[in-house]
């Protein structure tokens, strides 16, 4: 077994509280454990995991070519008048229907149309 940490009650003239002195004196004895060295090294061993995905997310996305243009957008066609009571109308409900499929459809395409 390894020998007992004790930290100083003073570190560089400041004085450390004595609730965190044992705290990190029982850190410090964890992490000497086998078992502690080995989360220590699990999580050494994932920082640098993600450090190197993000050099090479960073070195793709400068040498990938420019996205092609993006086609214009079309303009939200506009809802149609009520048509008079005698003629023969779809329901309201229909029409507030019809307009959200259009609405969708625009949305999603403007969303995922690029991705093609």
């Amino acid at each position: 077994m390894a020998k007992k940490v004790k930290l100083p009650k003073r570190i560089a003239g400041v004085k450390v509280p004595k609730e965190m002195r044992r705290t990190v004196e029982r850190a410090i004895e964890g992490a000497q454990s086998p078992r502690g060295q080995e989360m220590i090294a699990a999580a050494l061993s994932m920082a640098a995991a993600g450090a190197s995905a993000a050099v090479v997310r960073a070195r793709t996305a400068r040498d990938a070519p420019p996205a092609p243009p993006t086609p214009p957008e079309t303009p939200v066609p506009p809802v149609p008048p009520r048509p008079p009571e005698g003629a023969a109308a779809k329901p309201e409900a229909q029409q507030v229907a019809e307009a959200f499929g259009q609405v969708a459809e625009q949305m999603l395409g403007r969303l995922f149309g690029g991705k093609r």
